[in-house]
């Protein structure tokens, strides 16, 4: 989140969203997923950027996914 500087809030919001998914499948090292856990990844992803999406205003989420680049869902 460094390159999106996000506000105090924005942070804590976006943290939140993205604590359950490494709270439900580890900090993100795919590798270590089955085929089935990697798609139920990819579905809480969709879904956490659906809540990011809805936190932020159109500007900062455009600019959040700017920063973010490519990510691997």
């Amino acid at each position: 989140l460094a390159a999106f500087e996000p506000t105090e809030e924005e942070f804590r919001a976006i943290f939140k969203i993205h604590a359950t998914i490494d709270a439900r499948f580890g900090g993100g090292t795919l590798q270590n997923l089955t085929q089935e856990e990697r798609r139920q990844r990819k579905d809480a992803v969709a879904a956490a950027d659906a809540q990011i999406k809805g936190v932020l205003s159109p500007a900062r989420f455009a600019a959040y996914e700017a920063a973010r680049g490519p990510v691997a869902k």
